[in-house]
């Protein structure tokens, strides 16, 4: 096969995690071109990593949706172009699931991205069981490849000194730890490690401005996912909830506290370079990345950053 199309418009974490069998695609078909639909603005990140990027809102792909049994004939010629379309969806559709099989494209794989809740594995590998007829290997770790950015001068901010990043927030309320738990942490480790506090919010942090704005630390907002990728990819470390945030920096290779308080972390940990996982247990004990710890407060956190931060020399 030498044409690929992954259609997904995913959030940023979600996005990211693709990257997975993106990579292990073009492993196991060496010189296809992966072409993928979904948020530019994320796939932007990775760009160097794919053939050619379409806008998901306005590719043409608004036919798939429509309630006309048959496709026009600009998406129908546009999409019979591929050997192998692959459409991941949060909600299938037996009309969308037809109409991509009136293609008659040698592969076409139409499945849902997101595993059952009882699911114990990382979504990556729920990813390539869906991709099971492209006969890929079943033994694909997670990619710990750095994203290939390319940062636009306009779009880069040097903060001049050394600092570590914290994003507070998330897309759930139920994944976030209280504003203070942050403030405190950053505090303390300001005082301790001798590093600047940077805190990054994005649109779901504007309705809490000011209790953000209490906190010892430069508050940073992005304008977009670029000028987000530059910005904490110069800290020495990053700090933060179950984010597609949290995500980015693992991806980019800086040490990445990832804090789990809602979510399942053996489906949907960050996967980079040095990721350190952490969730609340009734005792202390480490598994892999992940580590366990008795109660999950500024001190307590505190005090494993910098542990680890001794023992691996984060830079700082």
């Amino acid at each position: 096969m030498k044409r690929f199309l992954i259609i997904y418009p995913g959030a940023l974490g979600d996005t990211l995690l693709t990257r997975a069998a993106i990579l292990t695609i073009k492993k196991t078909y060496p010189g296809c071109a992966v072409d993928y639909a979904g948020n530019p603005g994320y796939l932007a990140l990775f760009a160097d990593e794919l053939h050619q990027i379409w806008d998901y809102f306005s590719a043409g792909l608004l036919p798939l949706f429509s309630a006309d049994p048959e496709l026009e004939k600009s998406c129908r010629n546009w999409l019979i172009g591929y050997d192998c379309i692959i459409f991941w969806t949060a909600r299938k559709s037996e009309l969308q699931q037809k109409k991509l099989a009136a293609l008659h494209v040698p592969c076409v794989i139409y499945d849902s991205i997101k595993p059952p809740e009882n699911y114990e594995f990382h979504q990556t590998r729920f990813m390539l069981t869906t991709l099971e007829v492209l006969k890929l290997s079943a033994n694909v770790t997670p990619t710990n490849e750095i994203l290939p950015l390319q940062i636009p001068d306009n779009q880069k901010k040097v903060i001049p000194e050394p600092f570590f990043a914290i994003h507070p927030g998330s897309g759930s309320a139920k994944k976030n730890l209280p504003v203070s738990f942050y403030i405190e942490l950053a505090e303390a480790l300001r005082e301790k490690l001798n590093m600047a506090a940077v805190c990054t919010l994005g649109p779901a942090e504007e309705s809490r401005l000011s209790e953000y704005g209490k906190g010892d630390w430069q508050i940073e907002r992005p304008e977009n996912v670029q000028q987000l990728a530059n910005l904490i990819g110069g800290a020495g470390f990053y700090i933060g909830n179950d984010s597609g945030v949290t995500h980015l920096a693992a991806q980019l290779g800086i040490p990445t506290f990832a804090i789990f308080v809602a979510s399942n972390p053996q489906v949907w940990a960050p996967i980079g370079r040095e990721v350190y996982v952490l969730q609340q247990q009734n005792k202390w004990r480490r598994y892999g990345h992940y580590y366990f710890l008795h109660e999950l407060t500024p001190e307590s956190v505190g005090r494993f950053v910098i542990e680890m931060e001794v023992k691996h020399q984060i830079p700082g």
